[in-house]
């Protein structure tokens, strides 16, 4: 599999380091919104993991841009590249129904769907916890605490 680090190579000639601007045109982002998209990904780690400032500017090593877009890509048998699927993130805010924080009247069509809202959230963990099997459950928790009766003296 021949990677990217050749073409990073013939579009910086010499270079070791590349600039923020430099990795913008290699993600074909241009102007300013593209630097500063560019810049706000570099300081979250997006794009390439565990880089850091140097000098108090982002200068990403070629190498590690490559490395870090090689590893966005698989290839088949064939030769071909496709983008890999990246892991799915889920996160539960809240069981809780939701409630209006606005104060006055509510228009009918919002507060018909609210409570459409309300009830679907109420439904959701018990149709949720029925499916799963007792023993799955006993096993993920904790026992509960056993209360122990006050001796008097």
């Amino acid at each position: 599999m021949i990677g990217i680090l050749p073409v990073l190579r013939e579009m910086f000639p010499g270079k070791a380091m590349l600039t923020v601007e430099d990795v913008a045109q290699v993600l074909n982002r241009t102007g300013a919104g593209g630097y500063e998209q560019t810049r706000d990904q570099l300081s979250r780690g997006l794009i390439v993991p565990g880089l850091r400032k140097f000098g108090g500017s982002w200068l990403v090593p070629i190498t590690t841009l490559a490395a870090a877009l090689d590893g966005l890509v698989q290839t088949d048998v064939t030769g071909r590249s496709s983008p890999k699927p990246l892991a799915a993130t889920h996160t539960v805010v809240s069981a809780e129904p939701l409630i209006p924080r606005r104060t006055g009247r509510m228009p009918n069509r919002a507060k018909q769907r609210l409570e459409l809202q309300q009830t679907r959230a109420c439904l959701f963990w018990p149709l949720v916890l029925s499916t799963l099997r007792k023993w799955q459950l006993d096993a993920a928790l904790p026992p509960p605490a056993v209360r122990q009766p006050r001796k008097r003296f």
